[in-house]
């Protein structure tokens, strides 16, 4: 399988993101959440023909965007699922075994303005 790697920036959005979830909604939104973010980038790392892999050409060479809304179905936890999903992650293709993740954004932000430096591979 192929392996992911995030850079600091996408860590750092990940640890945001699991603080805020808690903070507004509770453990058992973090559990449902962190589990949805953990399925969606195993499932960005098993298939590059998963429905919802975009090409995002606009953002530099061989990147691409995976909203989380597509992993939902298959992040089951025993509290529940993530009904309504808020966020995409930006990666590329480092190594034909290595991913790297950019960012994990939030939907309603600018990519533009949000665009990574590195991509895991710093």
């Amino acid at each position: 399988m192929i392996k992911v790697r995030l850079s600091a920036e996408a860590d750092a959005d990940l640890l945001d993101i699991l603080t805020r979830t808690y903070a507004e909604y509770g453990s058992d939104a973090l559990l449902r959440y962190e589990l949805l973010i953990v399925t969606a980038l195993s499932d960005v790392a098993v298939s590059h023909r998963r429905s919802g892999l975009v090409a995002r050409p606009e953002f530099g060479p061989g990147i691409h965007s995976y909203h989380l809304r597509h992993s939902w179905e298959r992040a089951r936890h025993p509290t529940g699922i993530v009904r309504r999903p808020r966020h995409f992650i930006l990666y590329r293709q480092l190594l034909p075994e290595l991913i790297g993740v950019g960012r994990i954004l939030h939907d309603v932000m600018e990519v533009e303005r949000h665009l990574p430096e590195r991509f895991g591979d710093e």
